[in-house]
């Protein structure tokens, strides 16, 4: 690990220890995932379910259209691992331990409990697939609400 990457986790974990302690914690579930692609939640994020990615590995999965520069808010999967794909554009994934940067063709698992904060690519849309294991009916997350960690450089 970098120089620069170890202050960039020891800046996520104070951001989190300041912050996630004092907000308020939103229950989000939606019943099932699109099998067209449609609106995520009250995003302008498009997401459509991937049936046989879901039937031959036997977990949740989509293909996630995020707009560049977006933040998807710090939340929770409380029951399920999530990996993500990055197929193309980037993301920069904050936990209370670590900061994760993907680029295209790079993947990882966040594990079951583990807040988490998504900075999209900001100067490209990014296309991810992403699957959830042990699979959730539909998708549900706990979201901390108004979190905003900004990281000065997230590389």
């Amino acid at each position: 690990m970098t120089y620069k990457n170890k202050v960039a986790n020891i800046l996520a974990g104070i951001n989190w220890i300041t912050k996630l302690g004092i907000k308020n914690v939103e229950e989000v579930s939606i019943i099932d995932i699109p099998s067209e692609w449609s609106k995520f939640y009250d995003t302008e994020d498009e997401w459509v379910r991937l049936p046989f990615l879901e039937k031959e590995l036997g977990v949740t999965a989509c293909l996630y259209r995020a707009k560049a520069g977006r933040i998807f808010a710090a939340h929770i999967h409380r029951n399920t691992n999530e990996t993500i794909f990055v197929r193309s554009g980037g993301i920069t994934i904050v936990t209370p331990k670590y900061t994760k940067v993907l680029g295209k063709y790079d993947a990882h698992t966040i594990l079951k409990g583990v807040p988490h904060i998504c900075y999209f690519d900001e100067y490209e849309d990014s296309l991810l697939e992403i699957t959830w294991c042990p699979p959730m009916k539909g998708w549900n997350a706990s979201f901390v609400e108004d979190i905003s960690v900004q990281l000065e450089d997230k590389d």
